[in-house]
């Protein structure tokens, strides 16, 4: 090969040195010495079928290899609307949803797909439950109903919820997918609640009609 060799894509080479791949990885705009780690995953993306010289296991990427892509923040809700009723349901869920974000991930444009994973909660009265799911809004004529991350709270109170939202991702690159290592976990804002005592009785009418009945204000 020639000192004067024209370096072309990976994989074209026609086998007369007239576009050879070169060793030391400048197609790829990095160096093997310094780069290692985005030489090879870029040398794996490129890599052809027939390619022996390539490993065909991708090259590793990990958590702090995407650290740049933050997976969208999620609210966090309380049902009904920040109050609730001591031994009764109170609704806590997220609006978290599996999503994507793109950039660049070792010198390559990327799309990164993050799957939720885990819901964790706490509640705020020394509760803490992790959720497999974010939990969801009651149904339609269906308040007070317990779902798989509502809580009961025992005590009259006020009290501040938090939740944390996991996630794992996966890198899509050149038509092939790799496995990122390690889960991203985002904080979402926290959330008031206030719970009460409800009492009822029986009674005969209206205040108007009997204001000096229990639960009325007469003078």
């Amino acid at each position: 090969m020639s000192d004067d060799a024209i370096y072309g894509d990976p994989g074209t080479d026609t086998g007369d040195n007239t576009n050879p791949v070169p060793p030391d990885g400048s197609v790829y705009g990095c160096d093997p010495a310094t780069d290692p780690r985005e030489c090879a995953f870029q040398r794996w993306v490129d890599r052809e079928p027939y390619d022996d010289t390539v490993p065909t296991d991708p090259v590793v990427i990990t958590v702090r290899d995407v650290a740049q892509f933050q997976p969208s923040t999620s609210e966090l809700i309380v049902e009904p609307n920040g109050w609730g009723i001591v031994n009764r349901p109170v609704n806590v869920f997220t609006d978290a949803e599996a999503h994507t974000s793109t950039g660049t991930v070792l010198g390559r444009p990327v799309t990164i797909s993050w799957q939720l994973v885990s819901f964790t909660v706490d509640y705020g009265d020394g509760t803490v439950e992790t959720h497999t799911a974010p939990g969801h809004a009651w149904a339609d004529g269906e308040p007070w109903m317990p779902t798989e991350t509502s809580h009961i709270y025992t005590e009259t109170g006020d009290y501040v919820v938090s939740a944390s939202v996991e996630y794992s991702a996966v890198v899509h690159v050149g038509g092939r997918e790799v496995p990122v290592q390690g889960t991203v976990t985002v904080e979402t804002g926290d959330a008031a609640v206030s719970i009460y005592w409800v009492m009822t009785r029986l009674v005969r009418g209206d205040c108007i009609d009997f204001p000096l009945d229990p639960g009325c204000d007469a003078p």
